[in-house]
């Protein structure tokens, strides 16, 4: 959800929601499941919105290998996936290099995610990893900022 909700253009649930179940909509036992199952993603969504509204730091949740090394490949490759859903509305960051700067860690997780399907074995250094994990926390902010931050100083401004 964090590039859908950080990226410069707001994207339906109804256009990412397949991208979460792999193959289209589940069979849902019930319309109630279905309605269930809508309710916890949304909740997880205001959780992350309202981290970035706040201004708070949001911590990506990432797995864990079998020797607790936090890896962040999948959200990294995830988080493309939500860039490639608005790429024209992303083209902006993507051309301004100092900008482009803020997606170098998820671009350097993703890329070894690549490397590792690829059978090349490439990995980050678990000292390399956590300054990555370190600047994608403030990097995803900065993003957020860029395109939100603006509009959100006028709206908390008093009408005059």
């Amino acid at each position: 959800f964090c590039a859908l909700i950080i990226g410069p253009e707001p994207v339906p649930m109804s256009e990412f929601l397949p991208y979460i179940f792999g193959s289209g909509t589940p069979n849902f036992e019930s319309e109630a499941q279905a309605q269930e199952v809508v309710a916890i993603l949304s909740e997880h969504w205001k959780y992350i919105a309202d981290k970035f509204h706040e201004g708070s730091s949001y911590y990506p949740f990432l797995y864990a290998d079998q020797d607790d090394k936090l890896s962040g490949n999948d959200w990294a490759d995830a988080f493309m996936l939500g860039v490639q859903l608005r790429r024209e509305a992303w083209q902006e960051l993507l051309d301004d290099q100092s900008d482009l700067a803020l997606l170098k860690p998820v671009v350097m997780l993703r890329e070894e995610l690549a490397d590792v399907i690829a059978g090349k074995g490439q990995t980050i250094p678990g000292d390399v990893r956590e300054e990555l994990f370190s600047q994608l926390i403030g990097n995803l902010q900065h993003i957020y900022n860029r395109h939100y931050g603006a509009a959100e100083e006028e709206a908390e401004q008093p009408a005059q």
